[in-house]
């Protein structure tokens, strides 16, 4: 395992694979917090990182209206496009049973994109490979998409009890209409590996954990336009999480329970 540096995250940042390569939107608007200390560490937002890598998506198969899968997993590949990453604090690279990881530290560790993987879609599913410390604050953010200029966002959450237990927590915004999926009587063990899913399509928002519903709701959410996604913290860096994420993926279509990811049991 080694510690991120100014070097190494360009080096991480090549380990992120896209079957498909999404477009920018032009440089990332400022986030709307306070600067502290900690910014100290963040990569310049204008600073290219050129090995992000395009990788074939055949190993999974998805609705023929889904297209296909949007896939940033911990890998290495040739370089073939360019992205701007931030960096906050100092996440470690490390391996672990499913493959090689990135973990957070839960107090100033975060990975900043000025890329919306859900631009234009009026419907999707978001998934995440993360294993969650035990010994972290109740309320984390690990995954937050949001639009530029806008409150419209895509959040994916969980809540940790005293017990070393979470329950996941997602969250939807568009315009006037905002939705939260809490399962508070759907308690996982922390400390494992699990797939947690987030999908909307024709006004129904869902959430799964290993392929399991836990949570649905009704909303209108509009297709959100370009914007900014952040890992490990809310973009307006609160909520910090403690924990490793292993792989993300991003469907143009909300798919079934069938051909969600999961983790076996453990």
């Amino acid at each position: 395992m080694h510690r991120f540096s100014l070097h190494s995250a360009l080096a991480f940042a090549g380990s992120l694979v896209f079957p498909v390569i999404v477009a920018c939107g032009g440089a990332p608007s400022p986030v709307a917090d306070g600067t502290t200390a900690r910014d100290a560490h963040v990569v310049d937002r204008e600073a290219k990182v050129t090995p992000i890598t395009v990788e074939s998506t055949k190993r999974r198969t998805a609705p023929a209206s889904a297209g296909p899968a949007i896939t940033w997993a911990i890998g290495t590949a040739p370089a073939t496009e360019g992205h701007s990453l931030s960096v906050l604090g100092a996440p470690t690279v490390g391996e672990s049973e499913l493959g090689p990881t990135v973990c957070f530290d839960g107090k100033d560790d975060g990975l900043l994109f000025p890329v919306n993987p859900l631009q234009g879609l009026s419907e999707f599913t978001i998934e995440v490979a993360f294993k969650p410390d035990s010994d972290a604050e109740t309320e984390q953010r690990f995954l937050h998409v949001q639009e530029d200029g806008t409150e419209n966002r895509a959040l994916i959450e969980l809540r940790l009890t005293s017990e070393g237990s979470f329950y996941l927590d997602t969250f939807l915004r568009s315009g006037d209409e905002k939705l939260t999926l809490a399962a508070e009587k759907q308690l996982h063990p922390a400390g494992r590996w699990y797939w947690a899913a987030l999908t909307y399509e024709g006004e129904r928002m869902s959430h799964y954990v290993n392929g399991v519903k836990e949570s649905e709701g009704k909303l209108k959410f509009a297709p959100l336009k370009a914007g900014q996604m952040s890992l490990g913290v809310r973009l307006n860096r609160v909520s910090w999480f403690k924990g490793c994420i292993r792989e993300i993926r991003f469907s143009r279509a909300a798919l079934p329970a069938t051909e969600l990811q999961r983790i076996s049991a453990q």
